[in-house]
C-alpha cells in the first residue's frame, strides 16, 4: 500500500496502512515520522 499523501501532513503507518508484524510496523513508523519531519522543515523553509 502507497501511503504516501500529496496534501503534505498525513501520514499512516503500521495498523492504520496494512496488516504487520511488529517489525514492519515500526519500520513504517519510523519512515512516516521522517516524511513528517521533512514535511514541517519544507514548511518552514517556505515561511522563512
Amino acid at each position: 500500500m502507497n501511503n504516501r499523501t500529496t496534501n503534505g501532513g498525513i501520514f499512516a503507518a503500521g495498523c492504520a496502512a496494512d496488516a504487520l508484524d511488529v517489525n514492519r510496523a515500526v519500520q513504517q513508523a519510523t519512515g512516516a515520522a521522517l516524511r513528517a519531519i521533512q514535511a514541517v522543515s519544507g514548511a518552514a523553509a517556505v515561511e522563512a
